[in-house]
């Protein structure tokens, strides 16, 4: 393929096209307002900090795109970018050997990243797929805006063995519904989005999310390295993937999130009482934010304060067959002898755990004998976990109504 190498600088001001791979070997390049650049594979070869490209008109490009120069290729982003880069062309990557600093990009068709650290100023249009590739890419724009999702979707389906597809966004104390458009490959739509709802704002105007997704096997193996153990739920009740939402801020945010979820991801459960779960790495405890979730089809809710300890999250079902066993949703302790303890039906020589909403411990019976009156635990709802004599196990809430 023939190829043209530019070692001077050049200014564009109207339409070239250039359809051959187009080598840069030094030359600064700038592109001007209302110009439009259409080129096929670029590289840029130098081994210096030269090779720049002053975008303020569109530069389109429908090949691989390859970064070689240590310094940032495009030069002089605003504060406002209004650069527009559109790239186009099925199967095409990006790569290089230090990281791409962008303004306002375009995708369609599908590109893979093969560098890490890429970031985006402006806003990235999302008409298509990016393949993270064990990568990392960057959002400093902390507008809940700088994703533009139009179709198409962000894969993140990595595992623990190669690395995360992480996108990291620079939301700093912002608050806005910040949505991730992942997507698990085996539809054309973003079936694994991931939205955030920030209702209280972080503390550090460096802050950023952390946002990866990946899946497992029925045994939800592997593990996050992070994660020790799921704990007291069981594996045959836990969808077969993790969500990561890790923030970094000298306080957190207050959060609502939204997690979207696959048919392949509950094959084996209902989704009747599906609910988000959380993370806590200090004390090795999985959390069930069932006390402020909802469901809507296909997604699950829940909100959560940002000094809660969290990273990873999933789905549980707490549906069991249960045949024999009525087990309340709450009681109301105030001395009136109806309802003032908690009785299961059924249950014999059961053990049952009592969780707050931190993770936290609150109550533990190896033969529970309906005696539970909610202790000195305040009103609200609390999780439970109950395993009878033949090994069954049921999980769910219940609340204490003072």
């Amino acid at each position: 393929m023939k190829k043209i190498y530019l070692i001077l600088g050049f200014v564009f001001y109207a339409s070239f096209v250039f359809p051959q791979v187009f080598t840069n070997s030094g030359a600064k390049i700038s592109i001007a307002h209302g110009a439009y650049v259409s080129i096929g594979d670029f590289e840029n070869q130098t081994a210096g900090a030269d090779g720049k490209i002053f975008l303020d008109g569109t530069l389109l490009i429908s090949g691989d795109f390859s970064n070689s120069s240590s310094g940032n290729l495009f030069a002089d982003i605003e504060s406002v970018p209004d650069g527009n880069l559109i790239l186009t062309g099925q199967g095409k990557i990006i790569e290089g050997q230090t990281p791409i600093y962008f303004e306002n990009v375009s995708i369609s068709d599908d590109r893979t990243l093969e560098n890490d650290l890429n970031s985006i100023f402006g806003i990235l249009s999302l008409n298509g797929i990016i393949d993270l590739n064990s990568n990392s890419l960057i959002i400093a724009n902390n507008s809940a805006d700088a994703i533009d999702y139009k179709s198409g979707f962000i894969i993140s389906e990595t595992s623990e063995a190669v690395g995360f597809g992480i996108i990291k966004w620079e939301i700093a104390e912002n608050l806005g519904v910040y949505q991730i458009p992942f997507g698990s490959g085996n539809s054309s739509e973003n079936d694994l989005n991931i939205s955030v709802e920030i209702t209280n704002s972080g503390l550090s105007n460096s802050g950023f999310i952390n946002f990866a997704t990946y899946p497992t096997n029925n045994q939800n193996s592997p593990l996050p390295d992070d994660v020790l153990s799921l704990n007291d739920f069981s594996a045959d009740l836990i969808a077969d993937r993790f969500w990561m939402i890790a923030p970094n801020y000298s306080s957190n945010p207050d959060f609502n999130i939204t997690l979207q979820y696959t048919d392949i991801d509950i094959t084996e459960f209902t989704t009747d009482s599906l609910n988000i779960i959380r993370y806590n790495n200090i004390d090795d405890t999985w959390s069930d934010l069932i006390s402020v979730t909802t469901n809507t089809i296909g997604s699950s809710q829940a909100s959560f304060l940002g000094s809660d300890v969290f990273k990873w999250f999933s789905l549980s079902s707490d549906y069991a067959p249960v045949a024999n066993m009525i087990i309340p949703n709450g009681i109301t302790p105030n001395s009136d002898n109806f309802n003032d303890t908690w009785i299961i039906e059924g249950c014999s020589n059961c053990e049952v755990y009592i969780y707050n909403r931190w993770g936290n411990k609150v109550y533990y019976s190896n033969n529970y004998d309906n005696s539970w009156d909610g202790g000195n635990s305040p009103s609200g709802a609390y999780y439970y976990v109950i395993t009878t004599s033949d090994n069954m196990t049921y999980k769910g809430v219940v609340n204490i109504m003072r």
